[in-house]
């Protein structure tokens, strides 16, 4: 096996691993984490506390994804005029595009509204359906690389 393929393998292992840090960690939070802290005293602290941390390995895996989804689509041959031309290229400029509303949608999330939330009482449902927004977009996402891939 040459080099160049080798390289295409670890790309497209840590592209998948980033999509499932991700996406498991934001549907985990949506799911799992908030309902759980429903009615406890420390609602908002723990919240807080563990998105703080959450915000860190989102930003990193989603500058993983990034960089391996590039090398993927350059792999493939697709960062070219296939880009536009051909059914693959066409689907990756979509996720390109969703990829792109994701990270304003995250920095809308994490540096507009976030740190509005930690000195107020008040809650902004906006960020809610801004993090839901974003966990549907990603599993939209999955579905057209598997459709890039598998055709």
């Amino acid at each position: 096996m040459e080099m160049d393929q080798q390289l295409y393998y670890v790309s497209v292992y840590l592209h998948i691993l980033g999509s499932i840090i991700w996406l498991g960690g934001s549907l985990f939070y949506a799911m799992v984490l908030v309902p759980a802290l429903k009615n406890h005293p420390a609602r908002k602290e723990l919240i807080l506390a563990t998105g703080k941390i959450f915000r860190i390995i989102s930003w990193i895996t989603l500058g993983i994804i990034l960089l391996t989804g590039l090398y993927n689509l350059h792999y493939h041959g697709l960062l070219n005029n296939l880009l536009f031309e051909s059914r693959a290229g066409q689907l990756a400029l979509l996720k390109m595009l969703l990829f792109a509303f994701i990270i304003l949608l995250g920095l809308l999330h994490d540096v507009w509204l976030g740190p509005k939330l930690i000195n107020k009482t008040q809650k902004y449902p906006l960020i809610r359906w801004i993090a839901r927004i974003m966990v549907i977009i990603g599993l939209i996402m999955i579905w057209l690389g598997i459709k890039i891939v598998r055709g």
